[in-house]
């Protein structure tokens, strides 16, 4: 019965997890609930499934920014990453350095949001294909890009 009344409470307010006991705070189906009502209360769960793929998932498919509260071996997973990312581009600034460095999560970002070029890898900013896309999102994006990229007519016409 505790756990009904858990259930209820998430659904409609998913920041209701933060009155639960840690015991129904680690309960999965509860945890999955209040994520899927508010991504960003993902801190609010125990620990262990903050480590869950599919809590981590539900959290950042609602708000991208609740990657902030996954274990790192989740915010180094491509799916969650991107899932992130195309909820709020500003995401990708949580995400594992790495997925900072592969093109399609950047592409994913800077698609939507020009300047989340700044959370990209040296590498990405230096990289025509991404600075052209987050420049047809906002040509002020442009200083973001690698020294080369400035001098370079093709990029810097765009």
């Amino acid at each position: 019965e505790e756990k009904q009344k858990a259930l209820e409470a998430v659904r409609a307010d998913g920041t209701a997890i933060r009155e639960l006991s840690l015991e129904l705070r680690g309960d999965r189906e509860v945890a999955l609930a209040a994520v899927r009502q508010r991504g960003e209360v993902l801190h609010f769960v125990a620990w262990e499934l903050r480590g869950d793929r599919e809590v981590v998932l539900a959290a950042v498919r609602q708000n991208g920014m609740a990657i902030r509260a996954a274990e790192d071996k989740l915010r180094l997973d491509k799916d969650v990453a991107m899932a992130a990312v195309q909820q709020d581009p500003d995401a990708l600034h949580h995400v594992h350095a790495e997925m900072q460095a592969d093109k399609d999560i950047v592409m994913a970002a800077v698609a939507q949001k020009g300047n989340a070029l700044r959370f990209a890898s040296r590498k990405l900013r230096a990289d025509p294909d991404v600075v052209l896309a987050a420049g047809e999102k906002s040509s002020a994006t442009f200083w973001l890009a690698a020294p080369k990229l400035k001098n370079d007519p093709d990029v810097a016409t765009h």
